[in-house]
């Protein structure tokens, strides 16, 4: 049986939390720093000179410097956050 992928982010954003929605557009970046507390990496988003700090990644990926990486905002009720999902191919 093959689902739509439409199918498939909804059940995961049922499965992870009731409050948070992803608010594409879907976003690529490169990795330019890796915290350590939190756990999360520094980005330059879309090619861009700003580096956005403290974007948290999802527990499979182990972040490196350099690094280009699939990022989604995630929107919840009160806040708006982007979270890394992996590294791109």
């Amino acid at each position: 049986m093959r689902l739509a992928s439409n199918t498939v982010a909804g059940r995961i954003r049922t499965q992870l939390s009731h409050d948070w929605n992803v608010a594409g557009p879907y976003q690529w970046g490169t990795v330019t720093a890796v915290n350590t507390s939190p756990n999360s990496v520094d980005v330059k988003m879309d090619g861009s000179d700003y580096v956005t700090p403290g974007v948290r990644y999802m527990s499979g990926y182990s972040p490196t410097v350099g690094d280009v990486v699939f990022v989604a905002r995630m929107q919840g009720s009160s806040r708006t956050a982007r979270v890394v999902h992996g590294k791109l191919a």
